[in-house]
C-alpha cells in the first residue's frame, strides 16, 4: 500500500513539474535567447494600441520559445546519433531515441495545448483587424519560423539527413 502511495506521489510530482516547466513563460523566452540567440518580440506599430493583440503576440512568442527550447533540449540529449539511420543505431541508442520521443511528446502536450488556445483566440481577434493589422500579426508566425531555423542551424549535424 505504501509503495502505491509513493508511486502516485511521484507521478503527481512529475506531472506537475512537466506541466509547469513546459507551459511557456517569460522565463522560456530568456532561456531560448540564452541557448539559441536573442530574438526580440516585435509588436508592429499598427498593433501597439490594441492590448488584446499585444497579449496575443507576447503569449504566442512565449509558447514558440518554450517549444523551441524543448526541441533543442531533446536534440542535445540525442548527441552522437546525428546522421544515423535507425538500422545503424545500437539497441541502446534506439531505446534512448524512443524514450526521447516519448518524453518530447509528453512535455510538448501542454505547449501544444497553449498553442491551440492561441490559435482559437486568433479566430476571434482576427475578425476585428484591418488588412494592414493582419499583415502585422504575421510577425508571430515569422518569429516561429526564425526560431525553428535557429534550431536547425545550431544542430546542422542532426538535421543533415532530414529533408524538409
Amino acid at each position: 500500500m505504501k509503495r502505491i502511495k509513493n508511486e502516485i506521489t511521484l507521478f503527481i510530482i512529475i506531472l506537475l513539474s512537466v506541466t509547469m516547466a513546459s507551459c511557456g513563460s517569460k522565463d522560456s523566452t530568456k532561456k531560448a535567447e540564452n541557448r539559441l540567440g536573442k530574438m526580440e518580440v516585435v509588436i508592429p506599430v499598427e498593433l501597439k494600441d490594441n492590448p488584446e493583440i499585444v497579449d496575443y503576440i507576447e503569449g504566442m512568442s512565449e509558447v514558440v520559445d518554450a517549444y523551441a527550447l524543448l526541441m533543442d533540449e531533446m536534440i542535445g540529449d540525442l548527441s552522437g546519433m546525428e546522421g544515423k539511420a535507425w538500422d545503424e543505431l545500437k539497441i541502446g541508442e534506439q531505446l534512448k531515441l524512443t524514450r526521447a520521443g516519448a518524453q518530447f511528446a509528453m512535455k510538448a502536450a501542454p505547449i501544444t495545448a497553449r498553442w491551440a488556445e492561441y490559435e482559437a483566440k486568433k479566430g476571434t481577434v482576427v475578425n476585428e483587424l484591418t488588412e494592414e493589422e493582419m499583415l502585422a500579426l504575421e510577425t508571430v508566425y515569422k518569429r516561429f519560423e526564425k526560431r525553428m531555423a535557429q534550431i536547425e542551424e545550431k544542430n546542422q549535424d542532426f538535421f543533415g539527413g532530414v529533408d524538409g
